[in-house]
């Protein structure tokens, strides 16, 4: 056979795809019942501050008077004072609850992994973490001040995890597929 010219056929260029994993990974798993409970601790936490704002002001002015505190707990002003800061509580309360029940909206959306859901869900957290670290450091009940402590840690691992390699790669993987 004799060469006329022409050159070999070769096989058309395969196009490689990266396997898209179809299993959502641990660590969202583990990040989106984490946000899940963080949620639920902060509110928790947040509706018990709000429930016992009231005795908690009373007790806090009762410390703060010492022995005359039967005669002046009676009085106007510091009638006006002890609701002044019951309703601060209360203020801070309904805060955390408001946020807690936006991180658990949130937690909802992050389940399939997208970078929104993922980055607003962040920003919820570590803003959760510094309320729950406000509650920590202030009055609160006992049972508020764990639930923060808990949220706090539970934060802090979330949002490692929802950027970790296999997250992220699920994500990109899962959107590629949608796109």
């Amino acid at each position: 056979m004799s060469n006329t010219g022409h050159q070999p056929v070769q096989p058309a260029a395969v196009a490689t795809y990266a396997a898209t994993p179809s299993i959502r990974p641990a660590t969202l798993t583990f990040g989106f019942f984490g946000a899940l409970l963080a949620g639920l601790f902060s509110a928790v936490g947040s509706v018990l501050l709000v429930v016992k704002a009231h005795d908690l002001a009373e007790r806090t002015a009762g410390d703060v008077l010492g022995e005359d505190t039967e005669a002046l707990l009676g009085s106007e002003l510091t009638a006006s004072v002890v609701d002044e800061a019951a309703n601060t509580l209360v203020v801070r309360g309904v805060t955390g609850l408001v946020s807690a029940v936006l991180v658990l909206g949130i937690a909802l959306a992050v389940r399939n992994g997208a970078l929104w859901a993922r980055i607003v869900l962040t920003v919820l957290l570590l803003s959760a973490l510094c309320a729950n670290g406000l509650v920590i450091s202030d009055v609160a009940p006992g049972a508020t001040k764990a639930l923060g402590a808990a949220a706090m840690v539970l934060s802090i691992a979330v949002v490692v995890l929802l950027f970790l390699p296999p997250t992220s790669r699920y994500a990109k993987a899962r959107k590629q597929r949608v796109s």
